[in-house]
């Protein structure tokens, strides 16, 4: 990602600024331990998960810091994605085993013992982060070319959400 940060000279500051917002944003709710209990064992109740993809701490964030996390899971979604569709398409041409080590860290991201800690600890959306990126880029390029992606290093107001993420053709109607 190195790439990335450093080729959009605004990127660094942006995701840092969404670090300092879930920090600012971390202040202890009263009365909140008690509600997650209660909707645990709701959820329990209606044989629902406990957990989402964003863990424990999920569990606990408040709806400001979802939305901030919703910020931070596009923009990973978004990079992730780019670097791995590029690094895929470099290795191809550079790597004769390219095919077989992207295989192999595909399989390693999709073992059952690695998903389960990953959820646990809210790593899940990591791990997903490199497939519905790698599936965002693949249709934007596939609707309007891989030149289309560009405009998402233009300015953060450009940058998919993370519903964007999950229906390209709307990130694209948004900023065409």
């Amino acid at each position: 990602h190195r790439a990335q940060f450093v080729g959009v000279p605004w990127l660094r500051d942006y995701f840092l600024s969404l670090v300092a917002e879930l920090v600012a944003s971390a202040v202890p709710e009263p009365g909140r331990l008690a509600r997650i209990a209660t909707e645990m064992r709701r959820a329990a109740a209606a044989g629902e998960p406990l957990l989402d993809d964003t863990g424990l701490f999920g569990l606990f964030a408040s709806a400001e810091q979802r939305q901030i996390l919703d910020k931070v899971q596009a923009l990973m979604s978004l990079l992730e994605g780019h670097g791995h569709v590029v690094m895929d398409r470099i290795g191809a041409r550079e790597l004769v085993t390219q095919r077989r080590m992207s295989a192999v860290l595909k399989m390693r991201r999709q073992d059952p013992r690695t998903a389960r800690l990953m959820r646990l600890l809210g790593m899940e959306m990591k791990l997903k982060q490199y497939d519905v990126g790698a599936a965002f880029i693949h249709a934007v390029e596939r609707h309007a070319g891989f030149g289309s992606l560009d405009r998402a290093w233009q300015s953060q107001e450009q940058l998919p959400t993370i519903d964007e993420i999950e229906e390209p053709v709307r990130w694209l109607e948004r900023v065409a």
